[in-house]
């Protein structure tokens, strides 16, 4: 074993994917609602599916390299990749949906209904359920989400 799992970062975006696509029905029944065309969710879908082919490529180019005898500074860097790609997800401030100022990570924190499991995107699941919710606000998440996804895709992609 080579000392880390690089295999989350493709994993985690296995989920990421999954994530979205569970939620997307419901955002397209709140857009139709907001009279929103759906195609507000195109740039969201395409950079989701261009961080699953970053993942991908980081597990091929970046991690299967690596063995039992890699250089400890070669596994730092790998590591350090992997903590970055995480903190992509962080907010400034608290995500819609959730219980506290301290759920800011825009992926999994416990959501506001539920506290004792992890929500995938929480702020998606609290625009589709939130009756009040406003048109700027859903477009305003999306583009929160849209930047955090792209963050992430080009810290896998620029290691």
């Amino acid at each position: 074993s080579s000392g880390i799992n690089a295999e989350y970062g493709e994993v985690y975006c296995q989920r990421i994917s999954e994530w979205w696509f569970q939620h997307r029905p419901g955002l397209v029944e709140l857009l139709t609602r907001l009279k929103e065309g759906e195609d507000v969710l195109k740039p969201v879908d395409s950079i989701v599916s261009a961080l699953n082919k970053a993942a991908a490529q980081f597990q091929t180019d970046v991690y299967s390299p690596l063995s039992g005898e890699s250089d400890p500074m070669e596994i730092r860097r790998v590591n350090d990749i992997l903590l970055h790609f995480d903190r992509a997800f962080l907010s400034d401030t608290q995500v819609p949906g959730t219980l506290s100022f301290y759920s800011r990570h825009l992926l999994v924190s416990p959501s506001a209904d539920d506290a004792y499991s992890g929500s995938g995107f929480p702020s998606l699941k609290w625009m589709v359920s939130d009756e009040s919710i406003t048109k700027d606000e859903v477009l305003h998440q999306l583009e929160v989400i849209r930047w955090a996804l792209k963050s992430a895709r080009d810290i896998l992609l620029f290691n």
